[in-house]
């Protein structure tokens, strides 16, 4: 059974389970949650599903929101279920409270801040928080606690990055949505590759090697790879480990 399958019929079997039909989650116009969108369409269908766009005007791109509309078009999703909010206001009075925040606090207030309207959402539909971390960003610990690190079901964590890409192409993604440089579209010009230093795709083949084959750093350079890259990477896994504990993968 393909990772498309499994997935479709574990959205499916857990929202039985739960007693829940409404699939709630976060779309940004990123690969990821067009994927998560695509799966829980395929799985309990387009009038079950509301993605919610939550823009923030300093940060938030035209082209992220574009691409949202892209994807719940191809999605077909109802016109109704698909909500947008805009969180400039609550974060506006945050930020003049807090002059002095940085970056990546504010990136984090925001992430937050769209978790808590996800909830408020899942609440008010009877429905589930569907997170879209994939398991490469949850082994580097690049999500935010409490943020979009929390959700009610993972579907995705147990997909590599690369592995996210490969199903997009199967599940029909808008191409222009699959070709976007992976961002949590914190500021103007972020990208997750240049934050971490270097590429998904390397940090899959070191990971998957490490920690899914059990290969020491030694075997891993024995493969090709540069070793400032393999303690690049296992650095920052290592360095977040911690936040595994409260991320709740459910697949």
């Amino acid at each position: 059974m393909g990772h498309k399958e499994k997935i479709k019929r574990f959205i499916r079997d857990y929202f039985d389970k739960t007693k829940r039909r409404n699939a709630i989650l976060g779309l940004s116009g990123g690969l990821d949650s067009s994927v998560v969108l695509m799966l829980c369409v395929k799985a309990l269908g387009p009038n079950f599903v509301y993605p919610i766009f939550m823009g923030y005007k300093l940060f938030t791109s035209q082209e992220s929101f574009e691409n949202a509309k892209k994807a719940v078009k191809s999605a077909k999703i109802p016109k109704n279920n698909f909500i947008i909010e805009d969180i400039t206001a609550q974060l506006d009075i945050f930020k003049k409270k807090h002059l002095d925040i940085g970056k990546i606090d504010f990136g984090n207030k925001m992430c937050r801040e769209r978790m808590s309207i996800l909830y408020y959402y899942a609440r008010k539909l009877k429905g589930l928080v569907v997170g879209t971390s994939n398991k490469s960003e949850i082994l580097l610990g690049y999500f935010t606690l409490h943020g979009d690190g929390a959700s009610d079901i993972a579907p995705m964590s147990s997909l590599y990055k690369t592995e996210v890409r490969k199903l997009a192409k199967i599940l029909k993604v808008p191409q222009e949505i699959i070709d976007i440089p992976p961002s949590a579209d914190f500021w103007p010009g972020q990208t997750d590759e240049g934050e971490l230093g270097f590429s998904y795709a390397m940090a899959d083949k070191i990971l998957k090697k490490y920690v899914d084959e059990n290969l020491s750093i030694e075997q891993i350079e024995k493969t090709g790879i540069s070793k400032n890259i393999i303690l690049a990477v296992l650095q920052r896994y290592q360095a977040n480990k911690f936040k595994l504990k409260s991320m709740r993968t459910t697949i």
